[in-house]
């Protein structure tokens, strides 16, 4: 949405390429600018509750894009809206490894990184249908809304990453030994 039905809607608002740009830089300097910030969070707060809120404060920030008109009002957006995802890729990794055993932890980010370039193909596809349907703004906060109902459906095993990580699980040894060594 960010890098491609984000600009053709600012576009079809009338707004300069020049400031899209300029905008789309904001936000990664915003996704930037977060991560300092994310250890003391996450300390304070857990890594769940903040993986929550990054995801709550970027779906409003780019739902809302649509509908502002002042320059002002877009580089706030874009500042929260990069905020709140560039708070996600460091937590979510934190809370992979956290609640991972050691020997699993390269497959449980390889799944991860599958996921992801699933959703690159299937993300555009669904919200160019809502589009299609409800129109290019619509479909930012109806998107937003699914994203959002995602993260409250899911609530349940976001509270149970509040508990303490499980004890590591020990990994046997993939070859088997033969016999006494010589």
């Amino acid at each position: 949405v960010k890098s491609t039905f984000y600009p053709l809607v600012l576009e079809d608002r009338g707004v300069p390429v020049p400031l899209i740009g300029v905008l789309l830089s904001v936000m990664g300097v915003a996704s930037l600018a977060v991560r300092p910030l994310l250890p003391a969070a996450t300390r304070r707060l857990g890594a769940g509750p903040v993986m929550v809120a990054g995801t709550v404060v970027g779906v409003v920030g780019i739902s809302l894009t649509p509908w502002l008109v002042h320059p002002v009002l877009l580089v706030a957006a874009a500042v929260v809206t990069g905020a709140g995802y560039g708070s996600n890729p460091p937590v979510v990794m934190q809370l992979l490894t956290e609640h991972s055993a050691a020997g699993s932890r390269g497959l449980v980010m390889g799944l991860r990184a599958t996921a992801g370039r699933l959703a690159q193909v299937l993300q555009p596809l669904a919200f160019g249908a809502v589009a299609a349907v409800a129109g290019t703004a619509a479909a930012f906060p109806v998107s937003g809304a699914v994203l959002l109902a995602t993260v409250l459906g899911s609530r349940r095993d976001l509270l149970a990453l509040r508990s303490p990580p499980p004890a590591p699980v020990p990994v046997p040894d993939p070859v088997p030994q033969e016999g006494p060594p010589r």
